[in-house]
């Protein structure tokens, strides 16, 4: 009985360091795409917790409003931040979905032109 507790205490372990790689990855992604977005001003993550801070003309209920649209619940820290925590685990196709709602939200902005890509 001893023997298999602590293999099964192994499986544990290696998954909770699976799933926290993973989640490293994937929030990497998340955080590459959000980095140079018209908006934001800055971002804090770990993992796939995102604190997303966003210019002070943002306004944050035309914001709100773009989130509840996508299907995106996040929870509004103060007026110009708020934290996005998409699920731990999820597939790249969900991720891939995730980031193409994300980039709707947030678009780029040309510098050449100042033009809303």
């Amino acid at each position: 009985p001893l023997g298999a507790a602590v293999a099964l205490e192994s499986l544990c372990m290696l998954e909770e360091f699976f799933l926290a790689e993973k989640a490293m990855s994937k929030g990497s992604r998340i955080q590459e795409v959000l980095m140079n977005r018209h908006a934001i001003k800055e971002i804090y993550s770990r993992g796939l917790i995102f604190k997303i801070i966003v210019q002070q003309e943002t306004d944050m209920a035309v914001l709100r409003e773009e989130f509840k649209q996508q299907q995106l619940f996040v929870h509004e820290l103060d007026q110009t931040s708020f934290l996005l925590s998409p699920p731990l685990v999820m597939s790249e196709q969900e991720l891939d979905f995730l980031i193409g709602k994300l980039m709707h939200i947030f678009p780029v902005v040309s510098m050449v032109e100042n033009q809303v890509v």
